[in-house]
């Protein structure tokens, strides 16, 4: 029994250590994750500021269309990068990555969701 507590104890404190020792010799992994965070920020705070300053729809779309389409998409692509850097660099650990990717996603969507039915 106290074999098997002190396995899954070190169990967790390895894949930690694995991660920042990957994330530790690539620091184009840091940099790439600054990148993506950064534009994904610009966006949601331009969309935040000019959505909710404006109501016509013609003038909301050219702005979409001219600076929060494109921040998303370099924001997007920045994100592929980095993600490849990182599972190419610890394979073993993708089925982590993809789990908080996807939780992240989720709920990201849905709080897109929430906030688009309170906002009308």
């Amino acid at each position: 029994m106290s074999s098997n507590s002190n396995t899954s104890s070190s169990g967790s404190g390895s894949v930690l250590g694995s991660i920042t020792s990957t994330i530790g010799k690539n620091p184009y992994m840091i940099l790439g994750g600054l990148v993506t965070a950064a534009f994904f920020i610009t966006s949601f705070v331009l969309a935040a500021k000019f959505l909710g300053s404006e109501e016509r729809w013609e003038k909301i779309q050219r702005e979409v269309v001219s600076k929060i389409l494109p921040l998303t998409l370099v924001g997007t692509l920045a994100l592929f990068v980095t993600s490849a850097l990182y599972v190419l660099q610890d394979p073993h650990k993708t089925m982590y990555f993809l789990l908080v990717l996807g939780c992240l996603s989720l709920g990201l969507s849905y709080t897109a969701v929430v906030i688009s039915v309170i906002s009308k």
